[in-house]
């Protein structure tokens, strides 16, 4: 089963005065900043921002070659990820910090939390190839060169088949996913917020999720985790 790119479909619905794509399921995908509350949404569990960061930045930026990790304090978020740049960082290598700085603003913003968790993975295979849900209250990744984090909509999954009690079957074969699903895919620099089984009450919604599948191209992920303190 092939990933679909989320398509375009006509705004459908208005929260705090900004337009959604896609209500009527799980997820949508939004167009300005101010309506990545639509996270808060009783049913929603996926909002992804599409082009939160330009894409092609990642070009003549070869410190993204390597895993790095980092714990921003928000204000402010662009001197504190200079800590990722290498000590001979060029103006290109300037320039991916510059878009990342925002996004970063923007889920601490949404978070209210004082304290972002960066982690900057490196791979040429998918990191987490099964879906899965994550134990957290709220996650956002976006990817800079390569495919783009899948989800499926809540009414696509049977959910007493994650995990281990998919009895070892892929999620093909498992009925994890049920007849019909459409497996949806980011694109390059959409940021994608994804509620966690941690998240109040939603234990039995949080976003089912997976890096992408059958692919070797070289992915640059950029994950952010709100922080305590």
């Amino acid at each position: 089963m092939s990933a679909a790119e989320i398509p375009t479909p006509e705004p459908e619905l208005v929260v705090e005065g900004l337009r959604l794509l896609r209500p009527q399921s799980s997820w949508c995908v939004v167009d300005e900043v101010g309506a990545l509350s639509a996270i808060f949404e009783d049913g929603i569990s996926v909002v992804v921002l599409r082009g939160a960061v330009a894409r092609g930045l990642d070009g003549g930026a070869p410190w993204l070659a390597r895993d790095r990790d980092t714990r921003v304090m928000v204000d402010p978020a662009r001197q504190v990820l200079t800590g990722l740049l290498p000590h001979d960082a060029r103006p290109r290598d300037e320039a991916v910090l510059d878009a990342l700085a925002p996004v970063v603003e923007v889920f601490a913003a949404l978070t209210e939390c004082a304290r972002v968790g960066v982690r900057l993975a490196v791979t040429g295979a998918a990191m987490c190839p099964r879906f899965h849900v994550d134990h957290v209250g709220l996650r956002a990744v976006v990817t800079l060169p390569g495919p783009g984090t899948e989800w499926l909509d809540h009414r696509d999954v049977d959910r007493t088949r994650l995990g281990h009690r998919a009895g070892g079957l892929s999620d093909a074969r498992s009925g994890l996913m049920r007849a019909g699903a459409v497996v949806h895919r980011a694109s390059v620099g959409d940021l994608v917020v994804m509620k966690g089984a941690a998240w109040p009450d939603h234990a039995e919604r949080a976003a089912v999720h997976r890096s992408p599948s059958g692919e070797g191209a070289r992915r640059v992920v950029v994950t952010l985790d709100a922080l305590d303190g």
